[in-house]
């Protein structure tokens, strides 16, 4: 199997995607996101972190394809904002376009074969570490065609 193809590569390689509209995005580990935020220049807000996803296999007439069951979570600094409120929105707002986008994108059957905004789950988020940042966890359910699979 060519390393490009396997299963975690591709599901980084369909992120990738949202990087226009944050200032960080991440498919990994909380740990690695909290020492992120803490020591890496790069680091900035607005978040995206998607957890490293369950997978699971699916067989289907056009061939193999696989099921990430996920959470994400969009955070936003309250620095230049005036009230809490406005961040909740704002943070909503860029957990509606990922949300869109993983709908279009399913239309198009091209990336991404399925999705359903009836398996999505939202819960507000308090800030985890230092920064000052609110936001909104967001499950999901994405397949998408298993190119490293035959």
């Amino acid at each position: 199997m060519n390393e490009t193809q396997d299963l975690l590569t591709q599901f980084e390689a369909y992120l990738d995607r949202f990087k226009p509209e944050f200032g960080s995005v991440y498919n990994c580990d909380i740990e690695e996101i909290i020492s992120a935020a803490q020591n890496d220049p790069a680091f900035a807000y607005p978040l995206l972190h998607v957890d490293l996803p369950a997978v699971r296999l699916l067989d289907r007439d056009e061939g193999a394809f696989a099921r990430y069951k996920g959470s994400g979570v969009v955070m936003v600094n309250v620095k230049g904002f005036t009230t809490r409120k406005q961040v909740w929105k704002a943070a909503m707002v860029l957990v509606q376009k990922v949300l869109n986008q993983f709908s279009e994108d399913s239309h198009e059957k091209e990336d991404l074969y399925d999705f359903k905004y009836s398996e999505v789950e939202i819960e507000a988020v308090q800030a985890l570490w230092a920064d000052d940042a609110l936001g909104w966890e967001f499950k999901f359910s994405l397949v998408m065609p298993a190119d490293g699979l035959s």
